[in-house]
């Protein structure tokens, strides 16, 4: 029998959620530009903001 009382909490983030990514090469970013909530920070940057992590996971990487 597992004693799960001793298990951590769950990881969560405080709203609003952003990931920002670092591309290897400017080429990389042209399947990120034109994405709902997905802005270009620099030549081999992109950034997006949500209300909780899978809005902001969403964005840059499809679940479904």
């Amino acid at each position: 029998m597992v004693n799960r009382g001793r298990w951590p909490k769950p990881l969560t983030f405080a709203a609003p959620v952003t990931f920002q990514v670092e591309l290897a090469t400017p080429d990389r970013r042209a399947p990120f530009e034109g994405r709902t909530g997905v802005e270009t920070v620099g030549p081999r940057t992109v950034r997006t903001t949500g209300k909780n992590f899978w809005e902001a996971w969403d964005a840059l990487w499809y679940r479904y």
